[in-house]
Order: C-alpha cells, then sequence, then structure tokens
C-alpha cells in the first residue's frame, strides 16, 4: 500500500478562521464552519481578476457576506470576471442549468434547455444575454450556483 505523502497542513479559513486543511500546492478543503472553499490564491485572483476560486465571490465580499450571515453569492459582474479569468461558467435558473463559455475567436456561446445563442463579445453578452426574454443581468438574483465549469 503506497502512502500518501503530501503535505498538509491546518490554517485559518480566509472569511472565518475555522482550521481547513491546506494541501502542499495551496488548494483548501472546503470549510467546515462557512463553507467557503479556497483555491489558495484568492488574494491573488481577486486583485488580478476581482473574483475568488473556485467560490468566484471576491474574498472581500465573502468575509463581508459571512460577517451579514449571508450566502456566498457572486454578482452578475462576477460571474462576468469569472468568464474572463477561466472561460468556462455555469448556473441554474428555474432548475435548468445554463453554460456559457468563450469560444475560439472569443465570442460567448451561450446554452441551457435546448437553446444555445453565440453573442459576438463578452460585453454584447453582458448587456443582451437574456432567458425568456428577461435580461440575465435583470434576474441574476433569481439565478442559483453560478460556477467555474
Amino acid at each position: 500500500m503506497m502512502k500518501n505523502t503530501m503535505k498538509r497542513e491546518l490554517v485559518p479559513c480566509e472569511v472565518c478562521g475555522y482550521p481547513v486543511v491546506r494541501y502542499e500546492y495551496g488548494v483548501c478543503m472546503k470549510c467546515d464552519s462557512c463553507g467557503w472553499e479556497s483555491g489558495g490564491e484568492n488574494d491573488k485572483f481577486e486583485k488580478e481578476y476581482h473574483i475568488s476560486y473556485p467560490m468566484m465571490v471576491p474574498l472581500s465580499r465573502a468575509r463581508e457576506q459571512y460577517k451579514q450571515g449571508i450566502p456566498f453569492k457572486a454578482t452578475f459582474e462576477d460571474f462576468i470576471n469569472g468568464l474572463s479569468f477561466y472561460s468556462e461558467v455555469a448556473f441554474t435558473f428555474g432548475k435548468i442549468n445554463y453554460g456559457v463559455c468563450f469560444r475560439q475567436d472569443h465570442s460567448v456561446l451561450f446554452y441551457g434547455d435546448d437553446a444555445v445563442k453565440a453573442y459576438p463579445t463578452k460585453d454584447d453578452f453582458y448587456a443582451h444575454a437574456e432567458i425568456g426574454g428577461r435580461l440575465l443581468k435583470d434576474i441574476w438574483d433569481e439565478v442559483e450556483a453560478p460556477r467555474f465549469m
């Protein structure tokens, strides 16, 4: 039987301070206290991309959401920043899963519920993406589980 030789240590959660396991490559486990997950470089991700990984919510806002006792939730702008960072993001709306991804020409493909639409740019997607005739940016409070794919 092989032994797991990956180094790990207990560190405080970036949001609530509860002990979480961090592995030698920087990734932490999900915090059992507040539910935050860390990709290990969230200060850097927030400064460069205005997001966190894998939670998408910037670390500074996550701390505020935690203090207010509200669940972590990415804004529509965070979601767009996540798209720029990772190129593939998803969310759920009305029990339907939707995906958004950059294509090779950097246009944006938006799909879900057998509907597929391409937008020529990220800005066009931001301004015009809709579900059932309602702009995505206007219904974002009803969106669930914005995430990286």
